[in-house]
């Protein structure tokens, strides 16, 4: 499926909460640029035309949930991603979401190893406020 989805860094090794496969060495790898494809797609293309890309952060950014990033933005901000942690031994945090911000949309990926959620979501919201100061005039709406 990796392959598939055109994300070269990632191995599908066990499935979702195969904690004796895990154990046994075998575990799923990804990178932070194969994480932040999917929201990338979905806010620019070119795979997906915008008929069926646009909808599905629209509904994600209406969800009650505000973790994360999410809960560190100004309320201007929508956020649709995903936060996870490797629960229940915490041994990887993660953050992948798509912000947009008026006319600018960024995709961010945030993997540690041994992080906390709280830093993670802190650590989300400071790199987006930095990527919007330096957001340069007229460059629309294209992830950085």
């Amino acid at each position: 499926m990796a392959e598939e989805l055109r994300l070269p860094a990632t191995r599908m090794r066990r499935g979702m909460m195969d904690a004796g496969t895990r154990e046994s060495g075998r575990d799923n790898t990804t990178s932070a640029s194969d994480m932040v494809a999917p929201p990338t797609e979905l806010a620019q293309g070119p795979r997906l035309s915008a008929a069926a890309r646009e909808p599905i952060p629209a509904s994600v950014e209406k969800t009650e949930y505000l973790g994360g990033t999410a809960r560190h933005l100004p309320t201007d901000a929508a956020c649709a991603g995903k936060v996870g942690d490797g629960t229940p031994d915490g041994r990887y945090t993660h953050h992948c979401c798509l912000v947009r911000r008026g006319e600018t949309a960024m995709a961010l990926a945030i993997l540690t190893n041994g992080g906390d959620r709280a830093a993670v979501s802190r650590l989300g919201a400071a790199l987006v406020a930095r990527l919007a100061a330096d957001e340069a005039p007229g460059s629309g709406d294209a992830p950085r």
